[in-house]
């Protein structure tokens, strides 16, 4: 129960975060043709996620509950990639095709770089605790 608990308030954190930060860019900047709201909240988020599964996994910094309401809920909430797929789909119904081909390939950008920020195997370690334990009592008998 405590784990639905976090992921639903971390959950609805991150979703408002992203409406405000959305919201205030989209204000600035309602005359562009490139959503640009959801493209930066995605890209912060891919970043924080980089950074912080880094220290994670690199460092044993989190407890398995701080990961949970870190990853899974408020930067799940947080960005989103079912925006994502809808403004590209608004940009291709308003045969807006250069624009929605820029935006589907900066975000595949976006996605190269938070991989290239977490160190190799770090997916293997934070999904397989056993792997992570075995490692970390591998490096301790050393």
């Amino acid at each position: 129960m405590k784990n639905i608990l976090l992921v639903g308030v971390g959950g609805f954190i991150g979703a408002v975060f992203r409406y405000k930060i959305s919201g205030l860019l989209l204000h600035h900047t309602m005359n562009w043709k490139f959503p640009v709201g959801t493209f930066l909240v995605n890209c912060c988020g891919c970043l924080m996620t980089g950074i912080l599964m880094a220290l994670a996994v690199k460092q044993d910094f989190f407890s398995p509950g701080t990961r949970l309401l870190l990853f899974t809920s408020i930067l799940g909430g947080f960005t989103t990639f079912s925006a994502f797929g809808l403004e590209t789909v608004y940009l291709l119904q308003r045969h807006e095709i250069f624009w929605a081909g820029l935006y589907r390939h900066s975000c595949a950008l976006d996605r190269h770089v938070e991989c290239s920020i977490v160190p190799n195997n770090v997916l293997d370690s934070y999904f397989s605790p056993s792997i992570h334990l075995a490692k970390k009592q591998k490096s301790e008998n050393s």
